[in-house]
């Protein structure tokens, strides 16, 4: 009798500890694989996901694309679900051919063993992870693909350049032009009154040019 219920307590235990330990078990990239393998866009909208309007490209020609990004905004936060990833990729046909894990934490999180980088195209948000659900020659959890591409005008616009302002220079000071002299010249008063006092002490016999020395001004 002992022995029969020690062996219900272990089951009863291990009954107990299973959920946890399916739950400790890693999910691998492969479960996710499995996961999205047949989405398409419809899907995607139908789970809550938006997907962009543009799609995104590589400046280098050979790197590929990431495609159109359809995010899901309500699961923007510090926590990371491999599970549920906060955005995922769509290509031209429509088909969903990877995932985005966005992260708001305030230190860089690590999924897969792979460590997310900064990011800074979505506000709030601070680090990404790219997952392909699709081969990728370049990697598994490289940014562009090589095997995606952009159908002919999807990419966005490109951002308009900030004129840069021409400096500008004082315009030099034209001089005034002196107006040229009349016919009537203005003496100074000092020169006047001598002249006139020329006149006056040449009646009283006084020498002119004493008088005038006093009267300069």
């Amino acid at each position: 009798m002992r022995k029969l219920i020690v062996v219900m307590l272990g089951l009863i235990v291990a009954i107990l500890l299973i959920p946890s330990l399916v739950a400790a078990q890693e999910v691998s990239l492969s479960d996710v694989r499995a996961k999205f393998a047949r989405q398409t866009q419809v899907d995607a909208q139908a789970a809550g996901y938006i997907k962009d309007k543009y799609c995104i490209s590589s400046t280098d020609p050979k790197a590929g694309a990431m495609g159109f990004h359809a995010i899901n905004a309500a699961l923007i936060d510090d926590k990371t679900d491999a599970m549920i990833p906060e955005a995922l990729l769509i290509d031209s046909m429509g088909n969903v051919v990877g995932v985005e894990y966005l992260s708001t934490a305030k230190d860089a999180p690590t999924l897969f063993g792979e460590k997310f980088a900064a990011f800074t195209q979505v506000p709030g948000v601070s680090w990404a992870l790219h997952a392909w659900t699709i081969p990728n020659p370049s990697g598994q959890f490289k940014d562009y693909n090589p095997l995606v591409t952009c159908p002919a005008g999807s990419a966005p616009p490109a951002p308009v350049p900030t004129p840069v302002p021409t400096p500008t220079t004082a315009p030099k000071a034209t001089p005034t032009p002196r107006p040229p002299p009349t016919g009537d010249v203005t003496l100074p008063w000092g020169y006047i009154a001598a002249l006139g006092s020329v006149t006056l002490v040449a009646g009283f016999g006084l020498p002119a040019y004493a008088m005038f020395v006093l009267l300069e001004p």
